[in-house]
C-alpha cells in the first residue's frame, strides 16, 4: 500500500490502471478522442474501418498526399511529447488499424 501525503497527486489508481490496459489491449474496440468536445470514443473496429473508409472515399474533401509529412510535422516538435503520456496510456501505438 502506497502511503500519499496531504498535497501529493496521485496519477492513476491501480484498479483505473488495470481497467485501461484492458481496454486497450481488446482488439474489438477502438477508443480514440472525438473530433470535437474533448470527449473520448469507443467504438466497435469494424465501424470505426468502414467510417476510415468512407471518408477517404470522399474525393472533395480529401485528396492522396504526394508524400508522407509526418517528419515535418514532428520536426517543428507538435505534438509535444509529454503531451502524448495520457493519451499512449488510454490508446496505445496505432490505435486504429487500416
Amino acid at each position: 500500500m502506497t502511503l500519499v501525503s496531504k498535497g501529493e497527486y496521485v496519477k492513476y489508481n491501480i484498479t483505473e490502471r488495470e481497467a485501461l490496459l484492458g481496454l486497450k489491449s481488446n482488439k474489438e474496440i477502438v477508443i480514440k478522442m472525438a473530433d470535437k468536445g474533448g470527449a473520448i470514443v469507443v467504438q466497435n473496429t469494424c465501424d470505426n474501418k468502414h467510417e476510415i473508409l468512407t471518408q477517404l472515399a470522399d474525393t472533395v474533401s480529401y485528396r492522396k498526399l504526394e508524400r508522407n509529412p509526418t517528419k515535418e510535422v514532428f520536426d517543428v516538435n507538435w505534438p509535444r511529447e509529454e503531451d502524448w503520456e495520457y493519451e499512449l496510456l488510454l490508446f496505445g501505438i496505432g490505435a486504429v488499424s487500416v
